[in-house]
């Protein structure tokens, strides 16, 4: 094995060319092609028209929305807007519309009538590859995992979590997108005025006169005019009375000259003054001026005045327009502070709502999400190994699991946490508790640190040895161990570790005779993962071809127990002790809420858990991008520790499409904002640091130190500790073209360690589950 890693390191050192294979890389979110849709019946204009007023269409936003409207209000401009101008031009934009039904319901009207329009479409594969975001703009926090700070109010953390969605909102909504999109379309057309206007936007006849009026007569340097705003607060057939008065004041609409050159800009997502921003280059003065605009919005709106008009007072108003009745409750539309903020508040939730339901779409649809399904073994290759049981290769891997299988049949009584004296201040034995730093004298009892994670490596080999076997006698002593810790009411563990790793020099001095546990307790949970798997394969396979192994009961009891461990880690207790902690044990909680939230159908939480692990970075490295050692922890382990969690971290997150964001992820120079690299972020950088055979790139004066320090290094390495820098590697290099430019780390990401060599115990040491053979590791 170690000669043939030489050969593969010294092949590697050959060429440059060989190693730096071409991988695809993380595509960008590519812009969909417009989809222009012109009724067959409606004839072409000899000539283009003088003015084109464009609507885009969007999705509805409850509670800020009654679904109903849209179709509603549509129809009624459909009805009745009767400008009569043969040279106005209309268009109608669908924007992302992510409800299938009614997509088909806007189209099958805007054709009834005749009505032109283009669809952008929402592509769900699209949606799938944008990211969360853990950076809120310049503020260089992971805003995701830290604690809310105190005195911040409703509307900020809205916002925040409105900002975490940033990409995602962009592609959905992309108000922006649509905008300029309507921009393009009406200028196409051969229009000398655009009118790229909301999708509930009215325009009554007399309010459409004044508007051709002043385009009519505006003078040459005049490129830009605004119509301000009326906000119905009842039914839209008030605006068909004669005695109707409008009274508009406020966001207004834009009105381009085609010669125009400004454009909306689209790093602002719907929500975060996508509007308002470019009024603001305009220097149109309005309330906005008063909204207190973030650093980052300053640069791009106060700081990047527009040069296409000259001075203050150059877009003059024209006419106005109605935005029609929303549905609300009249107090909810009205002109005033405590409505507008309301109206802010609900939008944000409303964003998020209509997120939250495509990314579940994404986990169900695209990743074929499945509560039952496998999140750490992989169904194919136990049904490959349970079918060539004559293969010499497979009866060697096989082997190794039943005798591990066994063992733990010989296990009688389990201990479980009752077998110790209880600990925490209620004396109560069911309840996880340990000191880190004491032990007693004579006590040969594990701890109950160790027989959790006992239980859960045998568990395991067990529901593994009974699916390649079909051997009921494993399956039962799998629900022994599970009803002792899950179910039964005098042993099972409550699901919380508000007293695990406490310090007992600290309770020695505590003033209230107690303490409480470290961020380390999360480590006795970290096999979570696997244990899961493991319930899974008990509780029958995902395709439902194999029999249950546990009785219906002990299956309710033990997602019951999965449920309460869950919630306890959404605490107070954990977040301020796990979530908010840096380093390792942040990681591994992540991991645990993740695998939780998989096997209790709870796929938005899974996604958003995986797909923000990459903030972590951020407390875990120094500004030079070195591991953060906690004082008195060895650093060698807790790095090896640290590369093995990431790996086992990048294996998830790579089964719903989220690894690709592990290792873009970014910062600025500065440390202040989040960006998307290329060529490879700060865990591409870590690994090179971090991992042997990866720390350099090659160039021919350091060719031959670099080839001797990597094979030295890994000769040095046990097969366990090759497994975690070699699959770690192999993530990296798929991803990280800075890494695919070293040939010892390119050919590092291609070893394969002695799978016989690699046992349960080993892997244990690392909180990694056992039997890799039967993982799909990429």
């Amino acid at each position: 094995m170690r000669l043939g890693l030489c050969v593969l390191v010294a092949l590697g050192m050959l060429s440059l060319s060989l190693l730096s294979s071409w991988m695809p890389p993380f595509s960008s979110l590519r812009a969909s092609s417009l989809k222009l849709r012109v009724p067959k019946n409606v004839s072409q204009p000899a000539s283009p028209p003088t003015y084109m007023l464009a609507r885009a269409v969007g999705n509805a936003l409850p509670p800020r929305h009654d679904p109903a409207r849209a179709l509603q209000n549509l129809r009624f401009i459909l009805e009745h807007e009767r400008l009569a101008d043969d040279g106005l031009a209309t268009h109608w934009v669908l924007n992302r519309l992510a409800d299938p039904e009614a997509a088909r319901q806007i189209r099958e009207l805007l054709t009834d009538f005749d009505a032109e329009f283009t669809e952008l479409p929402l592509e769900l594969e699209a949606y799938a590859r944008t990211p969360f975001h853990v950076v809120v703009e310049d503020e260089g926090l992971d805003r995701v995992h830290m604690g809310v700070p105190k005195g911040e109010d409703a509307w900020t953390r809205m916002m925040n979590v409105n900002a975490m969605y940033a990409s995602k909102n962009r592609y959905a909504l992309g108000i922006n997108r649509a905008r300029n999109a309507m921009l393009d379309i009406t200028r196409h057309s051969g229009a000398k005025w655009l009118l790229p206007w909301d999708q509930t936007c009215f325009l009554t006849r007399e309010a459409w006169l004044q508007i051709k009026r002043d385009l009519d007569e505006a003078p040459p340097e005049r490129k830009y005019l605004v119509s301000y705003m009326d906000r119905l607060t009842e039914e839209n057939d008030v605006v068909l009375s004669p005695d109707f008065q409008a009274t508009p004041w406020e966001e207004p609409q834009l009105i381009f000259r085609s010669d125009a050159v400004e454009r909306f800009d689209e790093q602002l997502r719907y929500g975060q003054r996508d509007k308002a921003a470019l009024l603001v280059r305009l220097q149109v003065p309005g309330v906005w001026d008063g909204w207190g605009w973030s650093t980052w919005e300053q640069r791009r709106t106060y700081a990047n005045v527009s040069r296409d008009v000259d001075g203050t007072d150059v877009v003059p108003s024209t006419g106005y327009v109605l935005r029609l009745y929303s549905g609300l409750p009249p107090n909810i539309e009205s002109n005033n502070p405590a409505a507008g903020m309301w109206r802010e508040m609900r939008r944000a939730e409303g964003v998020v709502a209509l997120l939250d339901s495509l990314e579940e779409r994404v986990m169900r649809e695209v990743f074929n999400y499945r509560p039952d399904r496998l999140l750490v073994y992989d169904e194919a290759l136990l049904l490959q190994y349970k079918q060539q049981t004559g293969d010499e290769h497979t009866k060697e891997m096989i082997s190794t699991l039943l005798a591990d299988a066994e063992y733990a049949m010989q296990v009688a009584n389990p201990w479980t946490v009752t077998s110790n004296g209880a600990l925490d201040p209620a004396r109560d034995a069911r309840i996880f508790a340990n000191f880190y730093d004491q032990h007693l004298d004579g006590n040969t009892t594990l701890d109950d640190g160790q027989m959790l994670r006992q239980m859960a490596y045998n568990t395991t080999a067990l529901a593994l040895a009974w699916r390649l076997t079909n051997d009921k006698r494993y399956a039962v002593q799998a629900g022994v161990f599970l009803d002792a810790w899950c179910a039964n009411p005098t042993t099972a563990m409550r699901a919380t570790l508000e007293y695990a790793d406490m310090s007992f020099q600290k309770l020695l001095t505590s003033e209230q005779g107690f303490t409480r546990g470290s961020p380390s307790a999360i480590r006795h949970t970290a096999a979570v993962s696997m244990l899961l798997d493991a319930v899974r394969l008990l509780n029958g396979s995902s395709n439902k071809t194999e029999a249950a192994g546990l009785p219906k009961e002990l299956q309710e009891k033990v997602t019951t127990w999965a449920q309460e461990l869950y919630d306890k880690l959404q605490s107070g207790y954990a977040l301020d002790t796990f979530r908010s902690s840096p380093g390792l044990f942040a990681l591994q909680y992540d991991l645990q809420v993740a695998a939780l939230a998989a096997f209790l159908n709870k796929p938005i939480a899974l996604r958003f858990t995986l797909g923000t692990m990459q903030g972590r970075l951020m407390t875990m490295l120094s500004r030079e991008e070195k591991l953060l050692i906690p004082t008195g922890i060895a650093a060698r382990p807790y790095k090896l520790m640290m590369l093995a969690t990431w790996g086992f971290a990048a294996d998830l997150a790579q089964q719903f499409g989220l690894a690709a964001h592990f290792f873009r992820f970014d910062l600025s120079r500065n440390h202040r904002e989040e960006r998307a690299n290329e060529d490879g972020g700060l865990l591409c950088r870590f690994v090179g640091h971090s991992v042997p055979c990866c720390h350099v790139e090659i160039t021919d004066k350091s060719f031959h130190d670099p080839g001797r320090q990597c094979v030295t290094a890994l000769q040095r390495a046990s097969e366990t500790q090759l497994f975690i820098y070699a699959r770690l590697a192999r993530q990296a290099v798929a991803n990280c073209p800075l890494l695919r430019k070293r040939p010892t780390c390119s050919a590092l990401a291609q070893v394969q360690p002695a799978e016989n060599a690699l046992t349960a115990s080993e892997l244990s040491r690392y909180s990694l589950p056992p039997y890799p053979f039967l993982r799909a590791l990429t």
